[in-house]
């Protein structure tokens, strides 16, 4: 017995109702488990210690952007110029900039010292014009002992940091507008 077009329309119909349900029942899954996912990352960035940093209300850690707001930090050795605060801390993966007072789209960028020179860059952040704390995400993990460069540099226009493209500013007398600090 053939089909009338009337029972055709409703296969095709039936079709694409089963179809359209299964993709709405992946998509709900996947995004369900982007959610939870998101938060087993987050508890387990919860669980490691970062010295004057707490979660107890007083300290505030966005970890998609590194940005930090926190209280004064304590140190025996704090580093400043006109533009940048950055205190002696514990070696690891993240500087943090106490204080950073620079013009729209200028970068914060971590050197290694090489014998009292600025040696191989291991991370850059980029700061919003104006005055705030932040940090800076390293490729390659300070040790303990060592002496590192914070400096800043103009970035030329498009956004993304080239060390070959972006200059370190100076101030009136030449010298590189940056500060020296310690890992822990």
């Amino acid at each position: 017995m053939a089909e009338t077009p009337a029972e055709h329309k409703n296969l095709y119909t039936l079709a694409y109702v089963t179809a359209a349900a299964l993709v709405g029942l992946v998509l709900g899954i996947l995004i369900a488990w982007a959610f939870f996912i998101d938060k087993g990352t987050l508890s387990a960035v919860r669980d490691v210690e970062i010295p004057n940093l707490s979660f107890d209300g007083t300290s505030t850690v966005d970890v998609r952007s590194a940005t930090v707001r926190r209280e004064p930090i304590e140190t025996d050795h704090v580093v400043t110029t006109d533009a940048l605060i950055v205190a002696d801390q514990p070696a690891g993966m993240t500087v943090i900039i106490a204080h950073a007072a620079l013009e729209e789209g200028q970068w914060v960028v971590i050197h290694e010292d090489k014998d009292g020179t600025l040696g191989n860059v291991l991370g850059a952040a980029r700061f919003i014009g104006g005055a705030h704390d932040g940090a800076v995400e390293l490729l390659r993990a300070t040790i303990a002992g060592a002496t590192y460069h914070a400096i800043v540099y103009a970035d030329n226009g498009d956004r993304a940091f080239s060390l070959r493209d972006d200059t370190p500013l100076t101030d009136v007398s030449g010298t590189v507008k940056g500060v020296a600090f310690s890992a822990q």
